[in-house]
C-alpha cells in the first residue's frame, strides 16, 4: 500500500498523526459528510427566521423589541457579512413590527422553529451515528425524547447568548466600569460564546450518536478541532465572500441567502469531521479496515 510505504518513511513522531488525517480523509469520503452536512442547513436555514421571530417576541416581554433585535445582529457578528447583513436585516424588521408581550407570533415562531430545528438535529444526530459506524437502536420514543431534549437545549442556549450579549455591557456600565477596562470585559464575551459553542458540541458527541460504550469527555482533539475550526472557516468564508468570490453579482439579491446556506453547511461539516476526529483517534494503528458507505 503505498500510504504505508510514505509512512515508514516518516519520523515516529509523525506516524499517527499523518495515518489519522488519512483515514480522516478516506471516512470523509465513505460517509459522505458533506452531503450529511448539507441536509442539516438547509433545515438550520428553514428554521433560523422562525427562530429570530420567535427569540424578539418572548424577550419583548422584558426587552425593547428594536433594542433586542439590535442585540441579534450583535451575535450575527459571528457569520460572515453577507449573512450577518440578511440576519440584521430580518430582526430589525421583525422588531420594528413587534409588540411588547406575548403573543400568536412568539407562539407561532417557537412551534414552527422547534419543529423545523429537531429535523436538523435528527439529520445531525444521523450524521454522528454513521461517523461513529454505529446502528442505532434506542427505541422509536427514546430517540424522540433524546432529540427533543437536544433542540430545547439549542433553543435555551441561543437565549442564554443573546441574553448574555445584551444584558453583559448593561452590568458592566451599572458597575461603573470605564475605560479600557470596560472595552476589555466587553470582548470577553465572544470567548464566553466560543466556550458555550464547544460545550454544546460536546453534549451532541456524548449523547447524539448511539453507542454501547460512549465517555463523557469535554476536552478532546475532535470537540477543541471542531470549534478552531469552525472559527477559522467563519473567518476564511467571510473573506471569500468578501474579496475573493462576488456572490452579489453571481446570485444577485441571492447572494446574500448563498452566503448563509454555507455558513450552516460549514458549521454542520465541522461539527460532523470533529466526531470524526475522535473516532479515529480511538482506533488501533493497525485497524485499517475501510469505513462502510452510509
Amino acid at each position: 500500500m503505498a500510504v504505508r510505504a510514505i509512512l515508514r518513511r516518516l519520523p515516529p513522531v509523525l506516524h499517527g498523526w499523518v495515518l489519522m488525517a488519512w483515514r480522516v480523509k478516506r471516512a470523509l469520503v465513505a460517509y459522505r459528510v458533506t452531503m450529511l452536512a448539507a441536509g442539516v442547513a438547509f433545515y438550520a436555514m428553514l428554521a433560523l427566521f422562525p427562530a429570530i421571530a420567535a427569540i424578539i417576541s418572548l424577550w419583548a416581554l422584558v426587552l425593547d423589541p428594536q433594542d433586542m433585535a439590535r442585540q441579534i445582529g450583535e451575535v450575527s457578528r459571528l457569520m460572515p457579512p453577507g449573512a450577518a447583513r440578511l440576519v440584521q436585516d430580518q430582526a430589525r424588521e421583525i422588531g420594528e413590527h413587534t409588540q411588547a408581550g406575548l403573543s400568536a407570533t412568539a407562539l407561532g415562531g417557537l412551534t414552527i422553529a422547534m419543529f423545523v430545528a429537531s429535523k436538523g438535529v435528527r439529520g445531525l444526530l444521523v450524521g454522528l451515528a454513521v461517523v461513529h459506524g454505529e446502528t442505532e437502536r434506542r427505541a422509536l420514543w427514546q430517540r424522540g425524547l433524546m432529540i427533543l431534549a437536544l433542540t430545547l437545549g439549542l433553543v435555551v442556549t441561543t437565549q442564554v447568548a443573546i441574553a448574555f450579549v445584551a444584558l453583559f455591557p448593561l452590568a458592566i456600565e451599572m458597575m461603573g466600569l470605564e475605560g479600557p477596562f470596560f472595552t476589555l470585559i466587553g470582548l470577553l464575551r465572544w470567548p464566553v460564546l466560543l466556550l458555550a459553542m464547544m460545550a454544546v458540541i460536546a453534549v451532541f458527541y456524548r449523547y447524539g450518536p448511539y453507542r454501547q460504550t460512549p465517555r463523557w469527555e469535554w476536552i478532546r482533539v475532535g470537540t477543541l478541532g471542531a470549534t478552531l475550526l469552525w472559527l477559522l472557516g467563519s473567518g476564511g468564508l467571510s473573506l471569500y465572500a468578501r474579496h475573493v468570490a462576488n456572490l452579489g453579482q453571481l446570485y444577485g439579491s441571492l447572494g446574500a441567502v448563498v452566503v448563509l446556506m454555507l455558513w450552516f453547511w460549514l458549521s454542520a461539516f465541522v461539527v460532523l469531521l470533529g466526531a470524526l476526529i475522535n473516532v479515529q483517534m480511538g482506533r488501533s494503528p493497525r485497524d485499517d479496515a475501510e469505513p462502510t458507505s452510509a
